[in-house]
């Protein structure tokens, strides 16, 4: 699914893309307390994450390359969360729902 068609189709989860260089998020209009993930994998290696608040390590995953994967986590709706790869390590990501699509890098 493309990225535009996700920017389109904002609902009740969040879409994220991890590419080399970039990560694009789709964020849901608005978080509930059950809050879905669909995870892209667009690098050349598999990706092992996982999703966390400031308090709790909610879950670990493994996403292989060119793989989708999707899941639903009952998360308070108050907490900040975040997408924090393991390996290839990378920069933790907040995930900040009611906002229009965004990447990390900033694209210029």
């Amino acid at each position: 699914m493309s990225y535009c068609c996700l920017a389109s189709q904002r609902g009740e989860s969040f879409s994220v893309e991890i590419h080399d260089k970039k990560v694009k998020v789709v964020s849901p209009v608005k978080q509930k307390n059950t809050v879905g993930f669909i995870v892209t994998n667009q690098t050349l290696s598999n990706l092992r994450a996982k999703i966390a608040t400031a308090n709790k390590d909610f879950t670990f995953f493994t996403v292989d390359s060119g793989k989708t994967k999707s899941f639903d986590l009952k998360i308070n709706k108050n907490e900040r969360v975040y997408l924090i790869p393991l390996a290839p390590p990378g920069q933790e990501i907040e995930l900040v729902s009611s906002r229009a699509a965004y990447e990390i890098p900033p694209e210029r």
